[in-house]
């Protein structure tokens, strides 16, 4: 449970910046490590299925504070539009994650070469050359 609590901060933009910080499906926190542990899998599959282990064991930590999540202890004062970010913020985390095409497509070319940076080409792609 949290001690200190933004006083408007609703439970709902709480739960989904929890949620989204897990990785829960669904949300923009989910697509990182979904294509780390796809593009791991291939080379080193006991790392991803252990990274993938982790990552099921955070999203139930997660699951679990949301459904125990208690009264403040302390409430402080917000800042003026906080909770307009929070909610714009939480607006943003939910359609990157339900479309992350949007970010995705534009990120496509550059995550391409930097793959070829940190994973150069074998014998077989040198000898194509």
């Amino acid at each position: 449970m949290l001690a200190s609590w933004p006083a408007g901060a609703s439970p709902w933009t709480r739960r989904v910046g929890l949620l989204a910080l897990a990785g829960a499906p669904g949300m923009v926190g989910f697509w990182g490590p979904t294509f780390a542990l796809t593009g791991a899998m291939p080379q080193r599959p006991a790392a991803a299925l252990l990274a993938l282990l982790g990552w099921a064991l955070g999203l139930i930590a997660a699951a679990r504070a949301v459904h125990a999540e208690g009264t403040p202890t302390v409430v402080t004062p917000d800042a003026p539009g906080a909770r307009d970010a929070r909610l714009a913020l939480a607006a943003v985390v939910l359609v990157l994650g339900l479309g992350p095409g949007l970010a995705t497509g534009a990120l496509e070319r550059w995550a391409l070469d930097l793959g070829s940076f940190v994973s150069p080409p074998g014998p077989a792609q040198v000898a194509q050359r």
